[in-house]
Order: C-alpha cells, then structure tokens, then sequence
C-alpha cells in the first residue's frame, strides 16, 4: 500500500469517525438538556413549549415518554411534515405535537404553560417572537429557559442579558451548561389566592381575597365529563385548591369485574391547564391541601397525607388510628380535626396528637379556627340538646386545649344553632329564624337578625364576610319584595349596605354553596353581584355544580364543575 492510499484510507477512517461522534455528542447534549429542563419544574408532569427551529430531539426527550405534553412551535410550515412523522415513529402523537404559528403572538392563554423553552434566541427573534409573550404564557410558579444550545453557538452573554433587559425580566439566573441559558421562573402575584379547605381556610369564610377574578369572559381549559357519571346530578362534593394544583373528589363510575359501578375517585390536576396529575380511590369529603401536603382520610376515616405531586401516602406521617375523622383544618402547620368523641389537636408534620378533647361536637364538624387579640382559638359547637343537657358555643386555646368560654345558646337560639364561621372576633350562627352574632372573645350574644330566605337553595348557613361587614342574601329588602344582599355591622348586626337585585334580572337560584371574593358576590346560576358598583352580570358559558362543589374562586381562576340540573 503506498503512502497515498494510506493516507486516503485515514481520511476516510476520520472523516466517518467524526460523522459518528457529531451525532452521538449531540444526542448526550440534547439529553443533559432536557433533564436540566424538565428537572427544574415543580411538579412530575406539565405543559411544555419548545420554540428551537425544526429540531425534535430536544422536545421528544422532554415528554418523558407521556409525563410532559409538547407542543413545538415553529414558522417554518415546510418542517412540521417532517417533524410530525419523527414523532410519529417514536409513537408520541398527540404527546407531542408540531404546529407552524407565527411567532408574533403565541397561540396559548395567559399562565397556562408549565415550561417554556427557546433555544436559537436569534433566530425566534428574528422570526417575531417576543420574550414578554413567552412571560404572558407561563404559569405562575412556571419556568422559560431561553437561550442557545451548545451546537448553535453565536450568542454572547451580554446580548442575552440585553434581550432580557428590553423584556423587562431582570431576576433571570444564566446557566452556561450546554450553551448559555437563561433561567427564570415566572413569580406567583401576590393578588392571587388559594382556596385550601371546602370553605376557604379554616374560618370556614368562603370568601377568596384574589383580586384577578371577576366576571368570567371566556373560558381556559375544559377537562373530564361534562356530565356527572352514574346518574347522579352533581359530581364534585369537595374541592380544593392550592398554588399548583387543583384537588377533588368526583363521583365516577369505574369498571369492576366488567361491570360500571359507583366509585368515587380523587382526583389532582394542574390549577392552571388542567393536566391530570394522578388519581386514586376516593373514600371520603374530608380534603385540606396545603404546600406539597393533601390530607384526606381512608374508607375507614383515619388520617391520611399524600405527597400533593404523585398522590402517594406518605410514611413520614402517621396519626392515631383511633381517631375517626369527621372534620379536618389546618392552620400554621397544625391540624384540628373533629372526630366521633371531638376533637384532637395533631402536628401537621408527623401526624402526632397534641392534645385531644371529649365534646359532643355538632355533626362532629361544626368547629372553625379564628385569631382573636393576635391568638389562634378553636371554636366549637358542643351539644347536648339531644339529652337533653343544652347546647353551647364553646372556645378553646389551640395550643393546650384550655376552656376559654362555654357559654349557653339557650337564651337566644331557636333549638340547635349551627356554628357557620368566624371573622373579625365573631362568631355567626344560623337557626331556624335567622342569623346570630356571638362574641369570639366570651361567647355573649351580640345580636340577631330574621329576614325572608331567597327562595330553592335560600338557607341562614349562606353567610359571607367581606369588606369589614356580614352579608346576608334576603328575598325581601326593605319590605320592597326584591332579593338583595345586605351587609351587616358585625358587632351590632344591623344593615349598613345594599346591594339590591335589578327588577329586571333574573336569578334562577340553586342549592349550591354561594362564594365571592372581596368584591363579587358569585350566586345562582354563575351569576354576579358588584359589591362596588352594584351592578348584576351573568355568564352564559358555563354554570355552577349543584350542592357543595358550587364555584371554586382561586389562582386567577373560576373553577366549576359537572351537572345534571336543568
């Protein structure tokens, strides 16, 4: 062989070398890649989009075989063919999905999105996007990588810095691995709200302080039945919802032994695109969810925690087994719980009893949490009326259980009052001829307050607390003959404000729960009262489950749930 041959047998040898190697180092690239990205999300499963040009390495690798959804976003129309037959081949359809958009303005909602990447930052620019409509998509809590990978090359620091700067993000962290990065997280507003217990918190107030929702004008994720399973006209007899997730219990219908059969399930979701998180055997109403905790109980009502991301019992918490539990609260890393004996005081953390307290707690739920002179109190109905020994409101000192007051209701209640919520150092009870105020400072009756219920679905339980006032929902104002909500003075009980229904509105009433925030009154049939203007408004596309689910006030968001009510 002479020096020649030898020499172009070399060059052959090295040129095929480097075509193996060029793949090889960009598929590890790729595959560091799209650990870092995936691994710096929240949560297991999420939303993701991927704006890199016509590459699919990257975005197949991100789907973690289903776990994430994909959608890759380019203005290239004579890629998407061929990127559709790559995901195709790797049997992800619909997992993953390629679209040719224009970049000018992205086709998802505002804080949908879980995960945002785009790689080629020159060229998506170039192309139209805008880094402040990668922001507008992202989910609070969410997470954009923007930059170039390794392979792409001609980005400096400093214009990355300056692209960031001209879309107003300035608390980007930049990541130089496997390119030059730039890493933000979308900040949660502070004008937005969780609704961590089946009544808001453990005030049992159902009154969110999110000040983004109003009026629905569209909607953003529809997901699950429209229509409650197994014949049933509600679906939904708890809900939750904290800063990531959406928790519930749905009535569904699963097969068993090839049949359909009534089993209730629960259910997480995303709050904020309505991805499916996990889902187990639901055996219960009782449901807190709080940080990365839910707290639900078992078929045979003892305490359970869950990991809030993979819905798994958690063996770091254990609580008493013989504590069957009716009523569950959480309040600065501690629970209160109402059981069949009545009440326990239990370390969130552990699952282990502080204190526990024999009372005939009403229905076994009727206790709620309040501050009063900067104190956490715990504020209960113990009665006896069945035997006749009398019925009384009764505080105690969360942290060791001592009797604050037991006082009688006797004096002023019609037969056995229900213990509706606390706020602003009051206690409100409902009986049968209306509402009562009771002084979260010693139990003495304050004031009370009769008025015509609204008609299906009226009830004296329905109180809300907004804005410093009581407000209460009469059939009758001012001997007029017309609904309106009417707020009262918590320490007096008299009427300070109206907010009268138009003559010409049309409420058609339901027995679910009514809710607000701090400026809407949410009632009816998805319908909405203006606790600053007055005004009446109703929203067509969609209406509120029956019962206890109702509407759901949370992250910016409306939440409601499936019907079979006309």
């Amino acid at each position: 062989m002479t020096k020649k041959q030898a020499f172009s047998q070399l060059a052959v040898f090295v040129l095929l070398a480097s075509l193996l190697v060029v793949p090889t180092v960009h598929a590890q690239q790729a595959t560091r890649l799209a650990k870092q990205f995936s691994s710096s999300l929240a949560q297991r499963r999420g939303l993701c989009v991927y704006l890199g040009g016509t590459e699919t390495t990257i975005p197949l690798l991100l789907s973690a075989g289903g776990n994430h959804i994909v959608n890759i976003l380019t203005p290239d129309s004579d890629a998407v063919e061929s990127m559709r037959t790559e995901i195709s081949e790797q049997q992800l359809l619909g997992v993953v999905t390629a679209e040719q958009v224009s970049l000018g303005h992205l086709p998802h909602s505002s804080n949908l999105v879980n995960l945002v990447v785009v790689d080629q930052l020159g060229k998506q620019l170039a192309a139209g996007l805008q880094l402040k409509d990668v922001m507008r998509i992202l989910a609070p809590g969410g997470v954009a990588w923007i930059g170039q990978s390794r392979s792409a090359g001609g980005l400096s620091e400093s214009a990355l810095k300056l692209q960031l700067e001209k879309a107003g993000i300035d608390d980007a962290a930049i990541v130089k691995e496997d390119g030059l990065w730039a890493r933000i997280v979308k900040p949660r507003p502070a004008t937005m709200d969780t609704w961590t217990h089946n009544k808001y918190d453990a005030t049992a107030n159902p009154v969110s302080r999110d000040s983004q929702i109003g009026v629905p004008r569209g909607v953003r994720w529809v997901a699950g039945p429209n229509w409650p399973t197994g014949y049933r006209k509600s679906a939904v007899p708890t809900v939750v919802a904290s800063r990531e997730r959406l928790v519930y219990v749905f009535q569904d219908e699963v097969v068993v032994d090839g049949k359909l059969e009534r089993q209730d399930s629960l259910i997480a979701r995303d709050a904020y695109n309505g991805l499916p998180l996990w889902r187990r055997k639901g055996t219960t109403t009782v449901l807190v969810s709080v940080g990365d905790r839910v707290y639900t109980t078992d078929a045979g009502r003892h305490l359970l925690a869950l990991d809030a991301d993979t819905g798994k019992q958690l063996t770091d918490f254990s609580a008493d087994a013989k504590l069957v539990i009716h009523q569950l609260l959480h309040i600065d890393g501690t629970l209160v719980v109402g059981t069949e004996t009545g009440l326990s005081v239990l370390e969130a953390a552990s699952g282990k009893t502080l204190w526990s307290k024999q009372l005939a707690i009403k229905d076994h739920r009727q206790l709620v949490v309040g501050t009063v002179a900067g104190k956490k109190i715990i504020f209960c109905h113990d009665d006896l009326s069945r035997r006749g020994e009398g019925s009384f409101m009764v505080a105690l000192a969360i942290s060791d259980g001592t009797t604050l007051f037991r006082q009688s209701t006797e004096d002023w209640a019609n037969g056995s009052p229900d213990l509706v919520l606390v706020q602003d150092d009051i206690l409100v009870a409902a009986d049968s001829k209306g509402n009562h105020g009771v002084s979260a400072k010693d139990g003495k009756h304050l004031w009370s307050y009769s008025y015509p219920r609204i008609g299906h679905g009226g009830s004296y339980n329905k109180v809300l607390s907004m804005n410093g006032l009581f407000w209460i929902h009469t059939a009758n104002t001012q001997e007029s003959g017309q609904y309106a909500w009417e707020g009262l003075d918590p320490q007096k009980g008299k009427v300070v404000k109206r907010v009268i229904q138009p003559v010409d509105f049309k409420i058609k009433h339901r027995c679910s729960v009514d809710v607000a925030t701090t400026r809407f009154f949410m009632c009816g049939s998805m319908d909405f009262a203006d606790l600053v203007t007055g005004d009446y408004e109703h929203f067509e596309a969609a209406r509120n489950s029956c019962a206890q689910a109702s509407m759901l006030p949370a992250n910016g968001l409306l939440y409601t749930f499936p019907h079979a009510c006309g």
